[in-house]
């Protein structure tokens, strides 16, 4: 990405990023089942912008399978992000999420839950909180194959900075498992 700073447009920012995560999971009733991670990870930034930052990371969820047609998962978790000029972003995040199979083949998600958002470079230089808010509709039509359509809104809610930002995201997304 090229950073927003005029004196150094030309200089391009990569980031590096590795993780490793131990995962367990199990469960616990017959409808009711989850995970949980934890693990380390490096984010590495060159470029116009440098920085090496090491940072925890973790994640918990919670599934409830109400009925064979419709899933409930609450989950949380805390990690590293990248912004396009360059700021490491650390990021906590929960929601809820509910799934949907409407016909043979055929699901929704509705999905949501709030944000919190630690942007640094060198020195913390804000935080951040919002509301994240979503819809996808799948088709299946193999256990290999996916495709889906997604809608995802963000909102800030505040900042200890005068930056604000609202976005919708539409996504077409496809996936084959081998």
């Amino acid at each position: 990405s090229i950073p927003n700073d005029p004196q150094r447009k030309e200089s391009n920012v990569r980031s590096t990023e590795y993780y490793v995560t131990a995962r367990m999971q199990g469960e616990i009733t017959a409808k009711l089942y989850g995970s949980v991670y934890a693990g380390f990870g490096e984010v590495e930034y060159t470029g116009g912008y440098a920085n090496h930052e090491n940072l925890p990371l973790g994640g918990a969820d919670l599934t409830w399978s109400i009925d064979p047609r419709r899933t409930l998962v609450l989950a949380a978790y805390s990690g590293a992000d990248y912004a396009p000029d360059g700021e490491a972003v650390y990021t906590t995040h929960a929601f809820v999420s509910f799934t949907n199979v409407v016909i043979e083949h055929w699901q929704y998600i509705l999905r949501g839950g709030p944000t919190y958002s630690v942007l640094r470079r060198a020195t913390d230089q804000r935080t951040e909180n919002a509301l994240e808010e979503g819809v996808s509709f799948v088709y299946i039509p193999s256990s290999r194959f996916q495709v889906s359509l997604s809608v995802d809104h963000t909102k800030q809610l505040s900042s200890d900075t005068e930056a604000q930002y609202e976005q919708i995201i539409f996504s077409l997304g496809t996936s084959y498992h081998f």
